[in-house]
């Protein structure tokens, strides 16, 4: 995590240390940009992420690879948006949908991982209510008829079907 001009430039994991690191540079008056490539990460440090990506009213671009916590909440919560390639930004479950395999029967978490499931989601619920994304994008592609097994992608039109607008794919 460095600042770079007007930049705050992400490469990795998104934890509790590296959420941290981007915190310290965000004060930077000139900061108005987050590069970011990620394969995810923790929820909550997501979450703290992209709350303070969303007040600070940052654009983002990823020039890669924004993937699982990064497309859940990072990428949505940018005001303006802009991918490298159209499978640059893509989904794989959320905690709503931890809980609903939970209770369709197919999950095996614990009663504590559960509870640690459902104060996540109800985080999300209040994350994706403040910035009008429905958080159903995280977790469609995994229900018939689609039946995705692993990450999956959305073209700029149809992310915008989910609330996720400004979003520019480059050539």
């Amino acid at each position: 995590v460095e600042a770079v001009g007007d930049a705050i430039v992400f490469n990795g994991q998104i934890n509790a240390r590296s959420v941290a690191e981007f915190l310290l540079l965000l004060p930077t008056p000139a900061v108005t940009r987050l590069v970011i490539t990620s394969p995810g990460g923790n929820v909550a440090a997501a979450l703290d992420m992209a709350l303070a990506v969303h007040d600070r009213q940052l654009d983002v671009e990823v020039p890669t690879a924004c993937l699982s916590s990064c497309a859940n909440y990072v990428f949505p919560a940018a005001r303006s948006k802009t991918v490298g390639w159209p499978g640059a930004v893509a989904w794989h479950g959320n905690m709503l949908h931890v809980l609903y395999l939970q209770q369709a029967g197919q999950g095996t978490w614990s009663a504590s991982e559960i509870d640690g499931a459902r104060r996540l989601a109800q985080r999300e619920a209040d994350f994706y209510r403040r910035i009008g994304v429905d958080g159903f994008v995280c977790w469609f592609g995994k229900l018939p008829p689609y039946n995705v097994d692993d990450f999956y992608s959305l073209s700029v039109q149809d992310m915008g079907r989910f609330g996720i607008g400004q979003v520019t794919m480059r050539d």
